[in-house]
């Protein structure tokens, strides 16, 4: 089973380039965590879902700018049944006469039915079913309040632009022990340790990963 084509790094934002504050990037594990919960499963529900960097990008734009998904050239999503969740994640069936194509590791935009938030999660299991019935995968939740951003290299202006989906830092339980904010690009896009101009709507900051 292949692997998603995309990075996750911790990163520190910063104010000028000293390199003694960078933090080493760490690329998610595709590991099988199972998220079948105690007890009966949820009745059934829905879910609209999009697989691959590029697509959850461009539909987090798309959230973001608080429009209606029209047919305006956004990548299709497609339906699929929530199995049950926990508030790790989900287990989800695919229903769709078109199912998308899936990896162990691949992120996606997910939009829960009756929810108007654009999460982002990542393909963690597959599992085999009955002769006629859909494919069930479970993904893990990465974040409720994911954003959208282009980057580039800090020390060249003329760098090209990849896409980015930055992840906000989770305060944990109270506990002072949560994850540390994340940003997700194609994998290849940036070394570890290397300094990053994040371009989005509210202006331009510095990170290093």
């Amino acid at each position: 089973i292949r692997s998603s084509k995309s990075a996750f790094a911790s990163f520190n934002t910063r104010s000028s380039c000293s390199r003694s504050t960078a933090l080493r990037a760490k690329t998610l594990a595709a590991t099988i965590i199972p998220l079948w919960p105690v007890g009966e499963p949820m009745a059934a529900t829905f879910c609209q879902l999009c697989p691959g960097l590029p697509a959850v990008w461009q539909n987090v734009v798309n959230a973001q700018a608080g429009e209606r998904r029209v047919a305006s050239g956004l990548p299709p999503m497609t339906q699929c049944q929530v199995v049950n969740h926990t508030p790790a994640g989900y287990a989800l069936r695919q229903t769709d006469a078109a199912p998308a194509a899936l990896r162990i590791g691949e992120i996606v935009a997910l939009q829960a039915e009756g929810r108007n938030v654009m999460q982002v999660a990542l393909v963690r299991w597959f599992r085999n079913t009955l002769k006629g019935s859909g494919l069930e995968f479970g993904c893990e939740l990465l974040s409720e309040r994911p954003s959208a951003a282009l980057g580039r290299s800090e020390s060249a202006d003329d760098a090209p632009k990849v896409p980015m989906i930055l992840l906000p830092e989770d305060a944990g339980s109270g506990t002072g022990e949560g994850a540390a904010p994340q940003v997700v690009v194609p994998a290849g896009a940036f070394a570890a340790e290397q300094a990053v101009a994040i371009e989005r709507d509210s202006g331009t900051e510095l990170i290093v990963l």
